[in-house]
């Protein structure tokens, strides 16, 4: 077995005898374990149950393991269980000086959130290490040796991290965390009862109807060009012409026609939507030009309202 964390391989090497031995009591069972080798004390011990008394054994043999692996932490938890007074006293002896020299071994932290204002720091800390909450944050807070993440919370600051290390046997290590306090208004999610002005909502909707505008003429000169040259072509097979190629020849018609009509409508619609905001934003009795022009090819299609 390896030499254990915090202990010099002579003492690791001490271990070993009475790991083999404790492993002999659980295999036999304390039931039988004779009053000379636990001596006269071991009677008060015998008082607890069979399986009671197998349990400090594997706690005793888990306790080492946890420790070999680094988790100090969960071998100190189970070496408080099985230096409990109900074991067997060799156990609880080991037990018991495994657990000083564990508790010496275990680093702790003390984490500080800092800000840029100290006079009005955070009062109501909220601190987890690894996603573990820590109940007692303004005090020292154990942990395990090797690399741990710290995260801080506080009403009226953005959540901060930090990240750190710890050696065995580092005592009180300083984490600063710096905290960034809210800014009101940039911080200030949108909610619903605040809508867009009404200026910007028309600006986009013109906008929009103007582009669909666009795309709808566009389409009808596409369509009617298209239309035009297949109608051509049907002279050349006229009056042998198959149904396909008429209904060909009729659906990009209707394709231009609905084309056209887009166009129309979402111009006027925005030509509208002009006539009815700019009265509001020319309060000064100025006059005010406003155009919508849609081009497509070499003609051009232009609204013009005068105020």
């Amino acid at each position: 077995m390896s030499s254990l964390i915090g202990l010099p391989p002579q003492t690791s090497r001490r271990l070993r005898p009475t790991q083999a031995k404790i492993s002999r009591w659980a295999a036999g069972g304390l039931l039988g374990v004779s009053s000379a080798l636990l001596g006269q004390p071991a009677r008060a011990a015998s008082d607890r149950p069979a399986d009671g008394r197998a349990a400090c054994v594997q706690q005793h043999l888990q306790a080492q393991q946890a420790r070999a692996n680094g988790d100090l932490l969960g071998a100190k938890a189970l070496l408080v269980a099985c230096a409990d007074d109900a074991c067997p006293v060799p156990v609880r002896k080991e037990c018991a000086g495994w657990l000083e020299e564990v508790q010496a071994s275990i680093p702790s932290i003390v984490v500080i959130a800092r800000t840029d204002d100290e006079a009005s720091g955070p009062t109501d800390l909220r601190v987890n290490v690894d996603g573990a909450v820590v109940r007692a944050p303004t005090r020292p807070i154990e942990v395990n040796p090797g690399r741990h993440v710290v995260q801080v919370e506080a009403t009226g600051y953005r959540p901060a991290q930090a990240i750190f290390i710890a050696s065995v046997t580092e005592r009180l290590k300083r984490v600063v965390v710096h905290l960034d306090a809210l800014k009101e208004e940039a911080d200030k999610p949108p909610t619903l009862s605040e809508p867009l002005p009404s200026t910007a909502l028309s600006d986009a909707a013109i906008v929009g109807l103007a582009t669909i505008s666009v795309a709808g003429f566009a389409g009808l000169a596409w369509f009617g060009t298209s239309a035009r040259q297949a109608e051509r072509d049907l002279d050349k097979c006229s009056p042998f012409c198959t149904k396909k190629q008429v209904d060909k020849v009729r659906n990009k018609y209707v394709w231009a026609n609905v084309s056209l009509g887009v166009g129309v409508a979402a111009a006027a619609t925005a030509l509208g939507l002009v006539i009815w905001r700019v009265p509001s934003s020319s309060s000064d009795g100025a006059r005010a030009d406003t155009a919508i022009e849609v081009a497509v090819g070499p003609a051009a299609l232009r609204f013009v309202s005068r105020f």
